[in-house]
């Protein structure tokens, strides 16, 4: 006993137990932080509630609500729009008649009815609390805490002499945990990224307001999480889409960029177009999804989802409430260490009694001391530190290959794999569209290789600098908010691969001939056509076409050398012709 006292007012005691209640009291002390935010969202929503009071969203649109959110594509604007409590024009070219968009008293009711344009984050255990439970949680951590606590009672109490052996087991219970917390803590971004795929910039959208006792339609930028069911948006080539929405115009040959959601690295055509009863909703080409991208075009639509109402949104809330499947690993370990558990109880029980039944008598801190040391030595210390570490080697060597491990644990399982099958491509490539090199034929061809660091070609001549200057001209891709061009894959390939011709020249050359007519690229024509101001000779125009090789070539009857013109005649046609073969015939896209 006076060792125990002696032990337990010694500086060394003192200031492991401070550690020890300091930890537990921050551990409480985070738990409760988690309860009241918890409790703060219900009162946030209580409250909106009791403002609405006997509104509801069944009471405002009945059963309308439902069918407009699952089945938009297969109504019409003005019925879409009649569902929604909201009033839209379809006349040519987008033009909302009067009174169309919602009122602000009628945004504000929606805006309570439906809450925030966002979607709701997963609930994320503690940091504090998920290193605690990766140190000191699981039947086989604390089986090695037993046998440290054994350790450091034997060494202590009954004059033992190992005091480093529980120190060092300690050291390695908490690095292993520790590396493990790490590990899965930079990995915990699957939720983040779905939060940053809501867009942050302004939506234009159309309200109507009462002047001078008339309805009146006026555009409005506001925050995407303010927008609510039955707002009338404004899109162009670049912005990002905040919400589920059903389109009622947009300009020839939009596109819109679906691999966020689908993983497909092509665009998609967009149209106004009703669908039929047996298109699905995400097939559907007259509606556009919260998180994807409009690469073309211009196009107004009637916002139908919100949060997580939205396509995005119940996949956010599929992974939110889809319990972790257990690993191989996990399931073993477990197993083992339940098969260990039991041998090491029944070997320290059997100790015991062995000691208290044997003739010869023994004192009781030596009996305690067999007991203890045939329990822990059954224990296998070398396991956690041996499994966490061998995992963290392979889950290092798999981060360089730009490989996300969420759970270390799951690396075994993976290296069970023999087959792995993709879909489709865009899923594990980039969809990231590049253009490789740029051709011109004179007297023969010159080609210019632009995938590498520099120009892999001889000397860039008037004909490549001609080309250049027609790839810039005729291009609907466009700068975003950040600066980067955004628009068509192929267009932005384009752009790129001409703009290292022009380097920072690009923008003035296009100021200099600014476009005075369009025809966009559709997939009857194959073809795009511009035309320009010629900046250089007043009065002057430039027209520009670019497409498909047979529908381009078809229409040109002459060649350009470096200061003259020439027929295009028969022989060269076909050389030409031949040298297009040659380059599709290597997986390449000629335009």
């Amino acid at each position: 006993m006076s060792k125990l006292k002696h032990l337990a007012t010694s500086d060394t005691a003192v200031c492991a137990e401070f550690v020890f209640l300091a930890l537990v009291a921050f551990g409480f002390h985070r738990y409760f932080q988690q309860q009241k935010a918890a409790s703060s969202i219900l009162a946030k929503k209580a409250l909106a509630q009791s403002q609405l009071g006997s509104k509801t969203k069944d009471v405002v649109f009945g059963k309308c609500l439902s069918e407009a959110q699952s089945r938009p594509h297969v109504f019409g604007a003005e019925e879409l729009a009649g569902m929604l409590n909201t009033d839209v024009g379809a006349a040519a070219g987008g033009h909302h008649k009067e009174g169309a968009g919602l009122s602000m008293d009628r945004a504000a009711e929606h805006l309570l009815l439906f809450g925030k344009n966002q979607l709701t984050p997963g609930v994320k255990d503690d940091v504090f609390l998920m290193l605690l439970k990766q140190v000191f949680g699981g039947l086989f951590n604390i089986m090695l805490w037993i046998c440290v606590a054994c350790e450091l009672t034997l060494a202590v109490i009954f004059d033992g002499d190992d005091t480093l052996t529980p120190l060092i087991l300690s050291m390695v219970i908490v690095a292993s945990g520790t590396l493990q917390w790490w590990t899965e803590l930079q990995a915990e971004s699957m939720m983040e990224s779905l939060q940053n795929m809501q867009r942050t910039e302004l939506v234009c959208v159309f309200r109507n307001t009462f002047q001078g006792g008339k309805k009146v339609v006026q555009e409005q930028w506001i925050e995407p999480g303010d927008l609510v069911p039955g707002e009338l948006v404004v899109l162009e080539a670049g912005d990002k889409i905040p919400a589920d929405i059903r389109i009622t115009f947009c300009t020839e040959g939009a596109e819109v960029d679906n691999a966020a959601l689908t993983g497909e690295s092509l665009p998609e055509a967009r149209t106004v177009e009703v669908e039929g009863e047996g298109v699905a909703v995400h097939e559907a080409h007259n509606v556009c999804f919260f998180g994807t991208t409009v690469l073309k075009g211009k196009m107004k639509g009637i916002v139908f989802a919100t949060g997580d109402d939205t396509f995005l949104g119940q996949i956010n809330e599929t992974m939110t409430q889809c319990a972790r499947t257990r690993s191989t690993l996990e399931t073993q370990i477990e197993h083992f260490v339940h098969v260990i558990a039991y041998v090491a109880m029944a070997v320290g029980v059997l100790s015991l009694v062995a000691n208290l039944m044997s003739p010869v008598q023994r004192p009781i801190d030596l009996i305690l001391e067999n007991a203890a040391t045939a329990f822990f030595a059954q224990v296998p210390e070398g396991l956690l530190p041996t499994v966490t570490i061998s995992l963290m080697i392979a889950s290092t060597r798999m981060v360089r290959r730009k490989v996300l491990v969420r759970k270390i644990d799951a690396i075994e399982t993976l290296g069970c794999v023999s087959v792995l099958c993709s879909d489709k491509t865009g899923t594990l490539t980039s969809g990231c569209m590049t253009a490789t090199d740029i051709v011109t034929y004179a007297d023969g061809f010159t080609s210019c290789r632009c995938t590498g660091a520099e120009w892999a070609a001889p000397v860039l001549n008037a004909s490549v600098l001609s080309l250049a200057q027609c790839g810039i001209l005729n291009n609907s891709s466009k700068p975003n908010r950040e600066g980067i061009m955004a628009g068509s894959p192929t267009e932005v390939a384009i752009m790129e691969a001409c703009t290292r011709v022009f380097g920072d020249d690009r923008m003035q050359y296009q100021e200099q001939n600014p476009q005075v007519f369009e025809i966009p690229f559709n997939s009857e024509t194959k073809w795009m056509l511009t035309i320009h101001a010629d900046g250089l000779q007043p009065g002057a125009f430039r027209m520009v076409l670019k497409g498909a090789p047979e529908r381009v070539l078809a229409m040109c009857t002459l060649v350009l050398n470096e200061s003259s013109t020439v027929e295009l005649s028969d022989q060269r046609r076909g050389e030409i012709n031949t040298h297009l073969h040659k380059l599709m015939s290597g997986g390449r896209r000629v335009l």
